[in-house]
């Protein structure tokens, strides 16, 4: 289908019917920032990983300023939607030790009305900027260095205006999980679950435009390579570089608009989220280009016939938001 179904207009509007959008009041953009500097903590990593998800974890002496400057240099580019929703953070963790960039959690998931985030320090400390740290990223699941280092010869983003080169990699992470926020405090992405492995998304949820479940996507939304995509984790196996040109082709056609959003619903948004806001509300040109000189519009892509009813789920919910 091309165009959003009435159900899932009618969804979109009950979710936001039912929640008062994040509990912020008027002077919530004026609070904010002096609130996310306040909610900096540097943390060791706790005995059991389950943990690192939950509020209250002691915080260890350090530099925070230095933290919050790259998190409020982010925050100062953002649309007003998304400072609305990153006003909902109780606490920033600043993780000494994590395998990914970032993480998101609700701190009670039966009341999603305050959000925790965590923060690598191992990317922080780098002062990454936005271009450099976006190729990177693109480059790991094709084998790319863990050590920030970038390689001419596997896939490369880029950036325009100038001004979006140099930004901190805050600008795509921060937006990234703000879009998690949102889907934890509406439930964009709900389902239903025989066991934690088998869950199946629900009528009119984002997921059902999709995904089968709660990590397989439709027939029509698969193809041969996505298994082979690995974000954080990546360890023998690899995506060919040789093979590059396919993969972004099939990728694209199959109604995803990035690496990362084809592993999963909930992924799926944030990115979807974040990228449409990146190029409609900041005015960012974002680039990719393939092993073999091939360029992609990423502007284009969300425009294409695979992503047209993901871009009205998206259009709806930032009509809710204003």
């Amino acid at each position: 289908m091309s165009e959003i179904s009435p159900f899932m207009k009618i969804a979109v509007a009950l979710f936001f019917a039912s929640f008062p959008f994040l509990s912020i009041p008027a002077n919530a953009s004026q609070d904010c920032p002096e609130k996310l500097a306040r909610a900096i903590c540097i943390v060791n990593s706790p005995v059991k990983e389950p943990d690192r998800y939950k509020p209250n974890r002691p915080c260890i002496e350090g530099d925070t300023k230095r933290y919050s400057a790259q998190v409020l240099e982010a925050y100062g580019s953002f649309p007003a939607p998304v400072k609305k929703i990153l006003c909902s953070v109780q606490t920033i963790y600043i993780e000494k030790d994590f395998f990914g960039t970032a993480w998101s959690a609700a701190v009670d998931e039966s009341d999603p009305q305050e959000m925790l985030l965590g923060l690598n320090i191992r990317e922080l400390d780098a002062q990454l900027r936005l271009e450099s740290f976006l190729s990177w990223f693109e480059q790991l699941s094709f084998g790319g260095a863990k050590d920030f280092t970038i390689s001419p010869l596997l896939p490369m983003i880029s950036i325009d205006p100038p001004r979006w080169k140099s930004a901190t990699f805050l600008t795509d992470t921060l937006l990234h999980e703000s879009g998690h926020l949102l889907d934890y405090k509406y439930g964009f992405n709900k389902f239903v679950c025989s066991d934690p492995n088998k869950c199946k998304p629900l009528p009119g949820s984002w997921g059902e435009i999709a995904w089968l479940s709660n990590s397989t996507p439709r027939p029509d939304n698969d193809f041969d390579q996505r298994p082979l995509i690995c974000i954080n984790r990546c360890q023998a196996v690899h995506l060919d570089p040789k093979k590059s040109t396919e993969f972004y082709r099939d990728l694209f056609q199959s109604g995803f608009v990035s690496q990362l959003s084809a592993i999963s619903p909930m992924e799926d948004f944030a990115e979807t989220f974040s990228l449409y806001e990146r190029i409609n509300a900041m005015d960012q040109q974002i680039n990719l280009k393939d092993t073999n000189g091939n360029l992609y519009d990423v502007k284009l892509v969300l425009k294409s016939d695979p992503l047209k009813q993901k871009v009205k789920f998206i259009e709806n919910i930032l009509k809710e938001l204003k």
